[in-house]
């Protein structure tokens, strides 16, 4: 059965991949986990491993990582996450691709989706959609807010769960909003306008 492949730097997105795939997997949707990651340990499960990653860009996670050279590593990152998931929709074990990322996942995930025909279902979900998520926070009592970059003054808040996420933007029907995942065990995710709607 074909699956969405779920590109993340594991070492950073971990928990966050692990809710996607944990909601994805529960609606009876096939998962595969490629870590893309490169710097620190994973912090969640995977399919397919960072050196099978490395491997693909035809070289070794150990000489990525004696180089010292961030960049260096994404753009590996990027060529093995391409050529897996190429040659997965070749197989026909690809449904579709879904990246999760901040400034490194993004590169690599939109690579990897660049590498796939018009028409094969892709989503990039991204820290950097807005360019800026710092003016909304979460504090450890679940209290989710916007705050004015220039004055730091509260501009909305809404009461979530404890453990909030690192927000994310998007724009649907030219609207934009803010989402973030809240709640440890059964997390939730929560999306607002900018004003808080």
């Amino acid at each position: 059965m074909p699956a969405v492949y779920l590109l993340a730097t594991l070492d950073t997105k971990g928990p966050d991949a692990a809710f996607v795939c944990e909601r994805l997997r529960a609606l009876g949707i096939s998962v595969v986990v490629v870590d893309t990651g490169v710097i620190g340990p994973p912090t969640s499960a995977r399919d397919i491993v960072r050196d099978a990653v490395f491997e693909a860009a035809g070289t070794r996670l150990a000489d990525v990582i004696s180089r010292g050279d961030r960049g260096a590593a994404i753009e590996a990152a990027a060529r093995g996450a391409a050529r897996i998931v190429a040659e997965a929709w070749k197989r026909g074990d690809l449904a579709g691709v879904l990246g999760l990322g901040g400034s490194a996942g993004t590169t690599i995930g939109a690579a990897a989706m660049r590498a796939l025909p018009l028409g094969v279902p892709k989503l990039m979900v991204s820290t950097l959609a807005s360019g800026q998520v710092r003016p909304f926070v979460g504090d450890n009592g679940g209290t989710f807010m916007a705050l004015d970059p220039a004055t730091g003054k509260t501009l909305w808040q809404h009461k979530l769960a404890t453990g909030i996420a690192t927000p994310i933007t998007y724009e649907l029907d030219g609207k934009q909003y803010v989402a973030v995942m809240s709640g440890i065990r059964d997390g939730k995710v929560y999306a607002f306008t900018l004003d808080g709607k």
